[in-house]
């Protein structure tokens, strides 16, 4: 029987994990807490082989109480189940050493499988929150590729205002008027901005710029 901590500030919530894992069996819920301040009292009586927590409880927080565990040397492996799905709270979880993550609305059977899978000594991530871990591994590599591209690109300050009149939608011949120098002058410019940003037309310039945020 793998002993269960089961901490959350909505009794509802509670019910309705510990109804799944009595009928799933292999589960014995020795504890139940409604705030952090409990949840830690708790675990450090009864010593559960897995603490299901929430992250949001009023007193002190899943993170605190996961921290105060660490620093008293609990053997408890914890096992986050929150409403949070955005990757700043994932990784701080993983930083105080949680052993799995789970969000509300997984499913009884994958909440129980995350606890076999914890107490046995793995780790243990739903789907949607490897979905967020992995989102937010491409953004990190977009915007360095990003970095790395503006880096690259150094733009005169002529060609920028070359440019952000171009993307204001003005020809040419509009663009030389308003900055007193020849059409061909500014043609020689929208060559040189396309070579420099390795960009075919005007649209396709107007785009890299922008993605690259240059102006």
């Amino acid at each position: 029987m793998i002993k269960v901590l089961i901490a959350d500030d909505h009794e509802l919530i509670r019910n309705g994990i510990r109804s799944t894992l009595q009928q799933k069996g292999g589960f014995e819920i020795i504890a139940e807490a409604s705030n952090g301040v409990e949840a830690y009292d708790k675990i450090m009586d009864a010593m559960p082989d897995v603490g299901l927590l929430d992250i949001s409880m009023p007193g002190m927080n899943g993170i605190e109480l996961m921290e105060k565990l660490l620093k008293s040397g609990s053997k408890t492996k914890i096992l986050f189940l929150t409403m949070y799905d955005d990757y700043e709270y994932i990784n701080r979880c993983l930083e105080v050493g949680a052993s799995g993550y789970l969000v509300k609305g997984d499913t009884g059977s994958e909440i129980a499988e995350a606890i076999e899978t914890v107490s046995n000594g793995g780790s243990y991530f739903s789907k949607s929150v490897q979905n967020a871990v992995m989102q937010n591994y491409t953004n990190q590599v977009s915007k360095k590729k990003k970095e790395s591209l503006k880096e690259d690109v150094n733009l005169t300050k002529r060609e920028k205002e070359v440019v952000k009149l171009v993307s204001d939608g003005l020809t040419s011949i509009e663009i030389a008027n308003q900055l007193y120098v020849s059409p061909r002058t500014i043609d020689t410019h929208r060559a040189n901005l396309m070579k420099k940003l390795d960009v075919k037309n005007s649209v396709e310039l107007i785009n890299k710029v922008r993605t690259l945020d240059l102006l």
